[in-house]
């Protein structure tokens, strides 16, 4: 029932004063299993082929690489939900909506402009390199114009 959908998450939604409960109520909770998460959990993203499914794999979803192929061609960037085998529903995500991705164990987040990318926590092995000597208890400062390697300063926190 187009226009009857959630803004957010664009979930089915009975209209005001309906009788009949018409709308496919299980591909609702199957929307929501997938994106209401701690931030949402994707087998995979930037998969450009669709998987081989089993039934036991109804219910999870992928995020779809550009220049995907086969059922998923036309879909860069959707979350690919298996609801049944060989059937897929695809979710187009929002600004800043973020998935937990099972293959990396990486989050990513989606900016329409520049697709999903992967959310660093600074905690990677880094770029910016200092002395070999220790700096303990002294400021430390920029050593050229790349910001990528420090020096001690020669001044103490205590100064």
């Amino acid at each position: 029932m187009a226009g009857f959908t959630t803004p957010n998450l664009g979930l089915s939604v009975w209209p005001s004063g309906a009788m009949e409960p018409d709308i496919p109520v299980n591909a609702t909770f199957q929307r929501l299993d997938a994106l209401v998460r701690h931030g949402g959990i994707v087998q995979d993203v930037g998969t450009t082929t669709p998987p081989s499914v089993v039934s036991g794999d109804i219910g999870k979803s992928w995020v779809v690489g550009v220049g995907a192929t086969g059922d998923w061609a036309g879909h860069d960037d959707d979350i690919a939900l298996l609801v049944e085998v060989d059937l897929w529903a695809f979710i187009t995500p929002n600004d800043m909506w973020r998935v937990g991705n099972i293959a990396d164990e990486t989050d990513y987040v989606f900016n329409g402009s520049s697709g999903w990318t992967a959310v660093t926590d600074g905690s990677g092995s880094g770029d910016v390199v200092g002395p070999a000597s220790s700096a303990d208890n002294t400021l430390v400062r920029m050593d050229g114009t790349t910001g990528k390697v420090v020096q001690g300063s020669g001044v103490t926190l205590s100064d």
